[in-house]
């Protein structure tokens, strides 16, 4: 099955992504959505599995939700800010930009463009944008700093373990750019820390158990500003970055532990064959190997 979006009624079949991935959803068949160029301020949510989004260039999903906007007297919260939530299973997105412009978190909070709770996701040629916490990559903790539930009202079916891949994509970000669990490759991805009041760090990893954690390989990473490349979010925390380069931008130490001082021993935090700007200096506790100086 397929079915065609764009902005034209008369010449697609939908004029909006959601109502093309509603339809979609009535099929128990796989499915390919095809995008016309443009912008589409809407917010999309994916519960179906076995789905393909091929969009044309230029093809824009924005929206503007932010964790401190009040709904209903309450703070909206971070896990409903998405431009895009994908819950399911099977599903490959191509060419597209996802942005969420609500602003900076020093002003709005968090403000996702991207939330993933599914398993063998695929992204390629896609652009995520936005300001803190671009990335987000189930599953969430289980409990909350406080000790409370750590449920996403967005989520209906849950996955433990959950896989997802990211090729030649470009991610701009401030604040814990790509946080969460699970597992995520990233390949020949482009990573830009904006400019921004708070602290840039890349990633903030809470990975689920038997897990690997994020992994960069062959990725580019600059900033407009000093950034670090991660801190554990919640114990075990697993980043690794191989044969990457760092501009400039990137703090001598590289990582910090988030206050975790007494549990470095359950973070994984490594560097492989990466080439650097200016010369590094990094902790015992962080696995280096290879370091070259461009």
């Amino acid at each position: 099955m397929a079915y065609t979006v764009g902005k034209d009624p008369r010449a697609y079949d939908f004029v909006s992504i959601q109502a093309a991935v509603d339809h979609a959803a009535k099929s128990k068949l796989g499915c390919t959505i095809y995008v016309e160029s443009g912008v589409y301020q809407e917010t999309v949510k994916i519960y179906q599995d076995h789905l393909t989004i091929v969009c044309e260039a230029q093809t824009i999903l924005q929206s503007d939700l932010a964790a401190l906007q009040l709904v209903q007297g309450e703070p909206r919260g971070t896990f409903r800010t998405a431009t895009l939530m994908i819950n399911g299973r099977d599903i490959v997105v191509q060419g597209l930009t996802v942005k969420n412009t609500a602003g900076p978190g020093e002003q709005v909070g968090q403000a996702v463009a991207v939330y993933l709770e599914g398993t063998d996701i695929y992204f390629a040629d896609c652009c995520f944008d936005a300001y803190q916490d671009t990335l987000c990559l189930g599953p969430l903790p289980a409990h909350t700093k406080e000790g409370n539930p750590l449920i996403s009202p967005w989520l209906k079916k849950c996955y433990p373990q959950q896989n997802r891949f990211f090729i030649d994509c470009e991610i701009n970000g401030t604040v814990d750019m790509i946080f969460g669990g699970g597992n995520a490759y990233f390949d020949h991805c482009q990573l830009h820390c904006k400019q921004t009041m708070q602290n840039n760090y890349l990633t903030a990893a809470a990975t689920a158990p038997a897990a690997k954690g994020f992994v960069f390989e062959n990725c580019r990473i600059t900033g407009a500003k000093k950034y670090a490349l991660g801190r554990p979010w919640r114990i075990p925390a697993k980043v690794c970055f191989m044969t990457c380069h760092f501009d400039g931008f990137l703090i001598e130490e590289g990582w910090q532990d988030w206050g975790k001082t007494d549990q470095r021993q359950a973070v994984f935090f490594a560097e492989y064959n990466c080439t650097y700007t200016k010369p590094q200096q990094r902790a015992a506790w962080i696995d280096m190997k290879g370091m070259r100086l461009e």
